[in-house]
């Protein structure tokens, strides 16, 4: 509904059958909408897994685990108070008040009506309690009723109490300042009739997720027997709304983002028929601009294109300080299921140690403002090869082998221009102009985090990275012998990991966030192949970096770090009594960070030795503006108080 009046309707019926191994299966047998909505698919008409169940222990609604008033430890999460008394066919009734024990659980409030004689729940008239909340609704008005019925059915003597209807009605208010949707509401009312025990179950229903369409049965249209009753204004609805009346015109929202969000329904959709690019071929292309002390302005394109099994992708870029080409590409073929080879060439300026969350992007802008450029760059020529492994699950985990062969040589500064007259550092890290070969093996499981979005969800995952290398001596690899070379190694590992606190129950639960990092290495480590050890940069400051230490990458040859970050979500609020903090993603976080590290020689400003401990708050304001304000506290080595900026975490 909105605006008060019938925007759509929907209405459905189905024969569901469900086993206790396999679960529920529905067979829509009629079905009618009004003419705004399309082709739908055949699960909108289903009922049964649509439906809330009170006599489960617990009960899933809108991402909310919540407890059912039947559960074991009802009495412990909810207090209960009798209301009333009444008869039902000469049956004594006690009418229950149900609400949360804790007002920070998310539950249920409202009434429950049992049997006296046989403490049977006969009916249901609840709400969400306060502390169920929905992202970006500031305002709902939700009612939820049930009855249950025996319907002439028994186990062992004791009747059975199944649904008999579900009934839930509506209305919200969603949107902030810059993105506001129509008020909406939508009225559920479903109806359960003839309930069979112990029947026949069709094998071929449970072959299949898909819901199953009785096309017969649909032809004849609804079948009077059992259809729920439509109110005047529905009935006028279904008689009166056809394809004309949009239904993404209703649901368009207002405010200064307004035009950049679109709205469609299968019916306002166009057509997919007709020719169109090769489903076989697909490709991207995309233009690369960046700029830092070693390159210039990088300028160029990167694309790739997949055929079948196969796939390409390559970048092509001018330097313009450095008045070269910058060239990078792979071949990627699928030789089975979950299983890739490939081999690329390269020859490139690349950043030393590499960051998780420094982009090529965001460095280009402090480089040309700030005059704070984040790495330090070596020059790579070579080819490499890989293959890898995928497999599906839980895990997902994935194995990756290579094998590569590359010329570094030392970059220079090419340039120290910037927009304000900061010149950009004219120190950078040496690399010895040799050859390395090396082998490498990756495995990780799960989702490895990195990046400044990954304050906004949860990571849980780890990875390993274990590398052999030689560094080559060119006058001997040109005679052809493989001795007297350095050798190398290197190992680096990472964990990161989501843990609810308490009010687990919470759609937002309070959740503590770790993330733990490694790497050791030989003495013989390249500088080139030196770890990085991210920190503040231009006062951005992500999960998993050093929030206050400051200034360029920290290039280690060992290391070790822990940070941790506790999410108290909008549970400080609501003690408070501010309850709108949830809806709009409002949170309270302390957080901690901790790094041990021996530094590689060569790199410029390099420390001995790094020990770095430090504590900090956050508030982040998540959907009203999705930004993070911190302030840490340094510990050690120059202690004091630095003020931080990140993304706000949202899920």
């Amino acid at each position: 509904r909105a605006r008060g009046e019938v925007v759509a309707v929907i209405e459905g019926q189905t024969v569901a059958y469900w086993d206790q191994a396999r679960g529920l299966r529905e067979v829509v047998t009629g079905s009618r909408q009004t003419g705004n909505l399309g082709t739908l698919s055949a699960d909108v008409f289903t009922a049964a897994d649509q439906v809330l169940n009170f006599y489960d222990d617990e009960i899933e609604f809108g991402g909310y685990d919540l407890m059912g008033p039947t559960h074991p430890r009802a009495l412990s999460f909810y207090t209960f108070a009798i209301e009333g008394t009444r008869a039902i066919a000469d049956q004594r009734v006690y009418d229950l008040s149900i609400r949360p024990s804790n007002p920070l659980q998310p539950g249920f409030t409202g009434t429950l009506s049992v049997l006296a004689d046989q403490g049977a729940l006969v009916a249901v008239s609840v709400r969400p309690s306060t502390s169920v909340q929905f992202p970006l609704v500031t305002q709902f008005d939700l009612t939820l009723e049930q009855q249950f019925s025996p319907f002439g059915l028994s186990v062992g003597g004791q009747a059975v109490w199944l649904p008999a209807d579900f009934r839930m009605e509506g209305r919200g208010r969603a949107g902030n300042a810059l993105l506001r949707f129509p008020d909406l509401g939508f009225a559920i009312n479903s109806r359960f009739t003839d309930y069979a025990v112990n029947v026949a179950v069709p094998d071929s229903l449970f072959e299949t997720d898909e819901t199953t369409i009785d096309s017969v049965a649909l032809a004849r249209g609804l079948a009077p027997a059992g259809v729920v009753p439509l109110s005047v204004e529905e009935e006028r609805a279904l008689a009166e709304i056809d394809s004309t009346q949009s239904l993404a015109q209703a649901l368009r929202p207002t405010g200064p983002l307004a035009r950049f969000v679109t709205i469609s329904t299968s019916a306002d959709a166009p057509s997919s028929s007709g020719s169109g690019r090769p489903t076989g071929l697909r490709y991207s292309f995309d233009p690369l601009l960046a700029y830092n002390r070693a390159e210039g302005v990088r300028v160029g394109a990167e694309a790739e294109v997949r055929a079948g099994q196969f796939g390409l992708a390559a970048d092509l870029a001018y330097l313009t300080a450095a008045e070269r080409l910058s060239a990078h590409g792979v071949v990627v073929a699928s030789v089975a299921s979950g299983t890739q080879v490939g081999v690329g060439v390269r020859r490139e300026t690349l950043p030393i140690g590499g960051s998780a969350y420094v982009s090529p992007l965001l460095n280009s802008v402090s480089s040309l403002v700030n005059g704070d450029d984040y790495f330090d760059y070596v020059r790579r020529e070579g080819v490499g090869a890989f293959v890898q492994w995928r497999r599906a699950g839980p895990l997902q985990p994935t194995v990756r082998l290579g094998v590569s062969l590359d010329d570094y040589d030392p970059a220079v500064v090419e340039t120290q221009y910037t927009l304000f007259e900061r010149p950009l550092p004219s120190d950078n890290a040496v690399a010895d102009p040799r050859d390395l070969a090396a082998a490498t093996a990756t495995i990780e499981l799960g989702e490895v985090g990195g990046g400044l979005s990954d304050g906004v969800t949860e990571q849980r995952g780890a990875g390993l990275r274990l590398e052999g290398g030689r560094v080559l001596d060119p006058q001997v690899l040109v005679a052809g012998l493989n001795v007297g070379s350095d050798t190398y190694g290197r190992a680096e590992g990472e964990a990161w990991w989501t843990l609810p606190t308490f009010l687990r129950r919470r759609l937002l639960a309070p959740t503590l966030h770790l993330r733990l990092a490694a790497g050791v290495a030989s003495e013989a480590l390249p500088i080139q192949r030196a770890f990085g050890i991210d920190g503040r940069h231009v006062g951005l400051a992500p999960f998993g970096a050093l929030r206050s230490r400051g200034g360029r990458l920290t290039l280690a040859e060992r290391y070790a770090l822990v940070a941790w970050e506790h999410d108290f979500r909008s549970v400080p609020f609501a003690i408070l009594g501010w309850r709108g903090a949830e809806p709009r993603g409002v949170s309270l976080l302390v957080h901690g960070a901790h790094a041990w590290a021996d530094g590689a020689a060569g790199a410029p400003g390099t420390e001995p030795s790094v020990v770095h401990h430090e504590v900090g708050a956050s508030v982040g304001f998540g959907y009203s503006a999705p930004v993070r304000l911190d302030v840490t506290y340094r510990l050690t080595d120059d202690p004091g108080v630095v003020f931080g900026v990140g993304v706000a975490r949202l899920f």
